[in-house]
């Protein structure tokens, strides 16, 4: 297996993927069977998300393995909420041990006080920031490729976007490989961003992630708030139903108003997916070196996007 920092010494640009483990009881098997697809699209690595306080570990590793098994290099994501330095070391080995060569290091959200339901403002583990994690494992691990996490239109607990590039220098500086970006619809934003983390001397590779437009909540709700571009904006308002009628209205209308909304669930689908085809293109002529898709374990539509969009070939030439 490879290491994606050695890939994108070979590579113009990496083409890959991030799924996450699913909740359900039989999601791995359903997980597996959208990796099949997304196997099909030959990407240069995918990613697996790791769920808060390595809540869905187990499951992590099982979909880790599975891509392992099938020689697709893997990229597992990892954090430090809750955990002493030996348990993570402990944990971090068992990706490595079953052939994941490849980690993005980050912090993770902090979790909420059980007792008075505020937001802490500690990960309650040794470790507080995604740079201390970075420079512990490479450490213990200085044969994996380390990845940072990156945000275009910075973190939400960052008071500014100085500040923000600043830990992503120190991420370089601790041995991170590449960056790996949140999803950034708003490309001149993204160029403004990384024009200071170059100026900054941030010089590592930089992976952005592509979040899919296929339903109006995810390009809502996953998008940071004030931050979606206006052709976005406009699809989100012309493809969105109506009010629904109220409760008490008669089953014909209820029913008139499910089909209403499913045709425009289904224009905002097909709008979406161009949308997200162009972005891509917008971004392959900005200062990046890998194209991440958030598959949003819907592998039949993501592969539609790249085939459509002949995306592939593009972040690959």
């Amino acid at each position: 297996m490879a290491k994606v920092s050695d890939i994108l010494k070979k590579k113009k640009h990496t083409f890959s993927f991030e799924v996450f483990p699913p909740k359900e009881a039989d999601g791995v098997p359903k997980l597996q069977k959208e990796l099949d697809q997304l196997f099909q699209l030959d990407p240069d690595f995918i990613s697996c998300t790791y769920g808060a306080m390595g809540t869905n570990v187990g499951e992590s590793k099982a979909i880790c393995k599975y891509i392992v098994d099938h020689k697709v290099n893997c990229v597992t994501h990892f954090t430090v909420i809750g955990k002493t330095s030996a348990q993570l070391k402990a944990i971090f080995k068992e990706y490595v041990d079953m052939g994941v060569d490849n980690g993005l290091a980050m912090r993770g959200d902090f979790q909420k006080d059980p007792a008075t339901g505020d937001i802490k403002t500690s990960t309650d583990g040794e470790f507080q920031h995604a740079n201390e994690l970075i420079g512990f494992l490479h450490k213990e691990f200085p044969n994996v490729c380390l990845a940072g996490a990156g945000y275009p239109e910075r973190h939400l607990l960052a008071p500014s976007l100085e500040s923000d590039i600043k830990y992503l220098k120190m991420k370089q500086d601790a041995g991170a490989e590449l960056i790996m970006c949140q999803t950034c619809h708003d490309v001149v934003a993204y160029e403004k961003w990384i024009a200071m983390a170059r100026k900054a001397g941030v010089t590592i590779p930089i992976v952005i992630g592509i979040m899919p437009i296929l339903n109006r909540r995810n390009a809502i709700d996953m998008t940071i708030p004030g931050c979606i571009p206006v052709e976005l904006s406009r699809i989100v308002g012309q493809y969105s139903p109506p009010p629904p009628p109220p409760k008490t209205a008669s089953e014909d209308v209820q029913n008139q108003y499910k089909a209403l909304e499913k045709k425009y669930a289904a224009e905002f689908e097909k709008y979406g997916m161009e949308y997200t085809i162009n972005e891509v293109k917008q971004y392959l002529k900005t200062d990046l070196q890998g194209v991440h898709f958030y598959a949003l374990n819907k592998a039949e539509k993501v592969a539609q996007i790249v085939h459509d969009g002949d995306l592939k070939t593009l972040c690959t030439k």
